[in-house]
């Protein structure tokens, strides 16, 4: 899914990967959080918003959306913004339960 020469980006953090086994360990390193998703869009490309679930309410608040930029049918890019201040732009929940 991911191309080769793919980049993983998270401004306004310094962080910048680059290449598939680079990005794969970056990702792999933040462990397993419980995770969920919804899909929107973000300047025309596909984009992900990423929800972490909290404690002691239980349920998944906002996190950060990734912008992926597609070659093909490959991500070529992903650029992560962890800013949950953002989620109401893309009409996304507030929370998932």
């Amino acid at each position: 899914m991911l191309a080769e020469d793919v980049t993983f980006a998270m401004p306004p953090f310094p962080h910048w990967f680059s290449g598939r086994d680079t990005v794969i360990t970056f990702m792999v390193a933040t462990g397993k959080p419980p995770l969920r998703y919804v899909l929107t869009r973000a300047g025309g490309q596909p984009a992900v918003g990423w929800y972490v679930r909290r404690a002691p309410r239980d349920v998944y608040l906002p996190t950060s959306i990734e912008v992926l930029a597609l070659e093909g049918e490959r991500v070529k890019e992903v650029t992560a913004f962890a800013s949950p201040s953002l989620f109401p732009y893309f009409g996304l929940p507030a929370e998932l339960v």
